[in-house]
């Protein structure tokens, strides 16, 4: 291998960069150090040569927040050697300054993607639609010229890098943030066919290139499901770099609609009690490999470290893009033969859709969402071996026979251990409305997905979760249990092939 046949990346996301006395001792504890880490890696032979950054630079997207990010990065450029003209910043939520739109005047909706299309077309209408960007794009013109924004600040940028080894590198930066008005917002915003269209034709213009690599804050699920599905045909083949999620996941899905590979690099600094991430990319023409290097802050020893716990000690290597093959060592989760690479586009979404507390009808001012497994409180469980009939006679038997047992209350992993040694394989979880039934069935899930069901829940590594609230079984005579797993877990969106959801239900495996 040569380094004229390789190029490297360095992305970080989400800096969440406050203007607070009170913080900036904290920030202080993860951010520099983080700034040393990435000199050690380039002494170790990390040495990229350009930076990507996918949004949240600030945390209110106010102007003094932006002059202590200039800072931060005119010092991680210093380290690592390289002028501004290698940095590339795309908007996140929190660059958005919500202060700036009328309180009466809520998060904008569509009914159709010609009707987006037509008001983000609109000279007048962007202007309004941008407002709150203000300092954000006022940031980036005044520091980063190379960064030039298209259609009155709505496309980022779009850019060709001259790479050392000779590579043309396609780099389209481009807005996913620009609806955000409130939190939660999952489903509900949008990139736009318009911006995503004429951002890829500018690219066309600038001559071929040898790799694409588009970057946004939101990952693709978390958009207007019409909007994703219209980006991704227009991503199709290639790099996706994004954030939001504060966690690095991501990898390589092919389906009846292409392939594409997205990445997001975790939250750089969501405070010094949070595991924070960042990773490097690196593209290897010789080894036609894209390979992941993980960094994660390690909160008790203050210290970045290789996050052991990604890939393979810490990288992971898939194939290039354009191969169309088989991503190697795959997404953390396992089935068996190529059940990894049908299961896993489902796997991803059931992930990014499940991993976060949903806030809705809560009066709050909250910006950043709150992954599950670290608010989530471990549950106690009681177990019962009882036989009862299924009526209102057995239910008032079952509550009066299981309030007489003196049995000792078992964690939930205990209850799992306990249940698999008595070999039952059924389980049912009882509870008053409020308590935690629904989202302890969530935190199962995303630590199945995760590969963490065995440390932290004493379950089977290959079990793959299907979350279906029977809410959602309208009639039980009109749908069968399969066609109601296919809808609930919109399996068909993720082509999974019903003879591999028959497979894994067979095997017991699900």
């Amino acid at each position: 291998m040569t380094i004229e046949n390789m190029f490297q990346l360095l992305h970080i996301s989400d800096l969440h960069i406050k203007d607070s006395e009170e913080d900036k001792f904290d920030r202080g504890v993860v951010l520099d150090p983080l700034i040393e880490r990435v000199k050690e890696d380039r002494e170790r032979g990390l040495c990229p040569e350009i930076v990507v950054v996918t949004g949240d630079v600030a945390f209110q997207g106010i102007e003094s927040e932006y002059k202590l990010a200039k800072k931060f990065f005119s010092d991680l450029l210093g380290a690592m050697k390289l002028p501004n003209e290698r940095l590339f910043i795309v908007p996140g939520n929190h660059d958005v300054y919500r202060k700036k739109y009328p309180r009466s005047v809520g998060m904008p909706v569509y009914k159709t993607m010609s009707e987006l299309n037509k008001e983000i077309e609109d000279k007048d209408d962007r202007s309004f639609l941008l407002g709150g960007m203000e300092d954000y794009f006022t940031f980036i013109e005044d520091n980063y010229a190379h960064l030039e924004s298209m259609h009155d600040r709505l496309v980022p940028f779009v850019y060709v890098h001259e790479a050392n080894c000779g590579k043309r590198i396609g780099l389209v930066g481009l807005n996913s943030a620009w609806m955000c008005r409130k939190s939660p917002d999952e489903k509900e915003i949008a990139i736009g066919e318009f911006q995503v269209k004429t951002a890829m034709e500018k690219l066309k213009k600038k001559g071929k290139v040898d790799l694409q690599i588009s970057l946004f804050h939101h990952p693709l699920s978390w958009l207007w499901p019409e909007d994703r599905d219209i980006s991704r045909s227009y991503l199709n083949g290639t790099v996706v770099l994004s954030g939001h999620l504060h966690d690095s996941v991501g990898g390589y899905s092919h389906d009846q609609d292409g392939e594409i590979y997205q990445f997001m690099a975790g939250g750089a600094y969501i405070g010094s009690d949070w595991p924070c991430r960042y990773q490097y990319i690196t593209f290897d023409w010789d080894k036609g490999e894209l390979r992941v290097d993980y960094r994660k802050f390690a909160r008790k020893r203050r210290i970045w470290c290789v996050e052991s716990g990604k890939g393979i000690d810490g990288r992971a290597v898939f194939d290039m893009p354009g191969t169309g093959k088989k991503p190697i060592p795959g997404p953390p989760w396992t089935t068996s033969g190529d059940e990894d690479e049908v299961f896993g586009p489902y796997l991803q979404a059931a992930l990014n859709e499940h991993r976060h507390l949903p806030t809705q009808g809560f009066e709050t001012t909250l910006r950043v969402p709150i992954e599950l497994e670290r608010v989530y409180i471990n549950m106690h469980a009681r177990i019962h071996a009882r036989e009862f009939e299924l009526d209102l006679d057995g239910k008032k038997r079952m509550q009066e026979e299981t309030g007489l047992d003196d049995l000792s209350a078992l964690d939930i992993k205990a209850a799992f251990e306990t249940a698999d040694r008595f070999n039952t394989k059924d389980m049912v979880i009882l509870g008053d409305p409020g308590s935690g039934k629904t989202t302890l069935l969530k935190y199962i899930l995303v630590m199945l997905v995760k590969g963490e069901g065995r440390e932290k829940l004493g379950i089977a590594p290959e079990i793959t979760p299907f979350f279906a609230p029977l809410r959602e079984l309208k009639d039980p005579e009109a749908e069968e249990f399969l066609d109601f797993i296919k809808r609930c877990c919109c399996l068909k969106d993720h082509s999974v092939p019903d003879d591999y959801l028959k497979g894994v239900l067979a095997k017991g495996r699900g």
